[in-house]
């Protein structure tokens, strides 16, 4: 295991001191985000670091039982988790998702469009 502060430590005083916290970069707590895709794979991978860091997250998938399953963990280990199951091809439905979670937090962070889409 690495010893992030040390190696942080040791990399500040190579390149003069110029190294930011990976928080202040990368952090999303407090944020507002929405994941596509979000009942397996990748998307469920992101939805579940931006939720275990402290994002507010909008998980959206087409399979709704997948979507579920997916998000109850991440809820009962204290994830701030929404759900939205639709199919991102459906414009309005997606439309009003991204309204409706920007309407009731006030703003949306970020997007991360991982859904695919197929014809």
């Amino acid at each position: 295991m690495i010893d992030t502060p040390h190696a942080l430590d040791q990399l500040s005083d190579q390149i003069g001191g110029a190294v930011l916290a990976i928080d202040a970069l990368f952090g999303v707590k407090g944020q507002v985000a929405i994941v596509t895709g979000a009942a397996s794979g990748l998307g469920l991978a992101m939805a579940g670091g931006m939720a275990q860091n402290g994002a507010t997250v909008l998980m959206i998938d087409i399979d709704a039982k997948a979507l579920e399953a997916a998000a109850a963990p991440l809820r009962a280990g204290g994830g701030a988790v929404e759900t939205a199951a639709l199919d991102v091809a459906d414009t309005a439905a997606l439309r009003g998702a991204i309204d409706s979670m920007a309407a009731r937090h006030g703003r949306l962070d970020t997007v991360f469009a991982n859904a695919g889409m197929s014809s």
